[in-house]
């Protein structure tokens, strides 16, 4: 009986209290999907390939010889404020959002990038799958993204 008791004590919340559009909810999977990309290492050449079906319409391969394109150049981006790209036209909202990239930010802006900076010019929905951002990011990371010290 006492396990029983216990059992109840620690189970989750119902479902009904957790709706997808509560706060509650948004913090939980933002919790979870932290957790998973934590222990997840991404593949990057799965993370290429993921580049080039969903980003490589509107940015260019990062590189040295990479320019801006309908979306700015993505070379240097970790560590690099929001908006700073030289010479591409951003939305007031990504110029101030004062968001610094980093493997965490853009894991979480990749979810839905319209939600994480409303007025965003990008017109990208997301990729939902926790492992597919992984893997994007393994390969950003592995194109030498880092802003140089």
């Amino acid at each position: 009986i006492f396990f029983f008791f216990f059992f109840l004590m620690i189970r989750r919340p119902p479902r009904s209290t957790l709706s997808s559009s509560s706060a509650a909810s948004d913090v939980y999977k933002r919790q979870y999907q932290r957790r998973v990309r934590e222990q997840t290492m991404g593949d990057v050449t799965k993370g290429a390939k993921i580049f080039k079906q969903k980003c490589l319409q509107c940015h260019t391969v990062p590189g040295p010889d990479a320019k801006n394109s309908t979306g700015p150049n993505l070379t240097g981006l970790f560590g690099r404020e929001s908006g700073q790209v030289d010479g591409f036209a951003y939305s007031r909202a990504n110029k101030e959002s004062g968001i610094t990239w980093s493997e965490d930010v853009l894991f979480d802006y990749l979810l839905a990038p319209k939600k994480y900076i409303k007025g965003t010019k990008m017109a990208f929905a997301g990729i939902k799958k926790a492992n597919e951002r992984n893997d994007l990011i393994a390969y950003m990371k592995s194109c030498l993204l880092y802003t140089s010290p």
